[in-house]
């Protein structure tokens, strides 16, 4: 299977003058596919992607372990798993450099409008308390997801393991 490497720039608003982190990410493409892969909401719409309903959505996190780059922190990434009974367990992790790691325990749940929701706790001593809700999408065998759905939004893909 060939992998394309993709580079991601996010603008992050500091004092008055923006700064571009650059962040690599490993997409593996679709079987079949041509072309750039997406990275917004809607040039994944466009290229055919689709949005997965609460039951899908469901049906994809129950039991998984989901992984990718942290959209608040993109030097950073993600491993979690979602027990059927509604707890997660998982990690944060430097996705490059120097070694750094941090434990997450913590619920999921599904909002109506089919989000992921997520209430955790890091572990490190300072305990940052962390709440989010995701909106996840679907490209063919890939999964992405978005902080919010909106058409310029950037996605990030996600590995997702049974």
């Amino acid at each position: 299977m060939k992998t394309i490497r993709v580079l991601l720039f996010f603008a992050i608003s500091v004092a008055i003058a923006p700064v571009v982190v650059a962040q690599s990410t490993t997409v593996s493409p679709i079987e079949g596919y041509v072309g750039t892969p997406p990275t917004t909401v809607g040039e994944l719409l466009d290229k055919g992607g689709k949005k997965l309903s609460k039951d899908e959505l469901e049906k994809l996190v129950k039991g998984t372990t989901i992984s990718g780059v942290l959209p608040s922190n993109p030097a950073w990434s993600s491993q979690k798993t979602y027990k059927d009974d509604g707890s997660l367990t998982g990690y944060n992790y430097r996705s490059s450099g120097a070694s750094a790691q941090t434990g997450v325990t913590g619920k999921w749940q599904l909002s109506d409008a089919g989000e992921l929701c997520i209430a955790m706790q890091e572990g490190y001593s300072m305990g940052n308390k962390i709440r989010s809700c995701t909106v996840f999408f679907s490209l063919g065998a890939a999964y992405y997801f978005a902080v919010k759905d909106d058409r310029s939004t950037p996605i990030y893909v996600r590995e997702i393991k049974r």
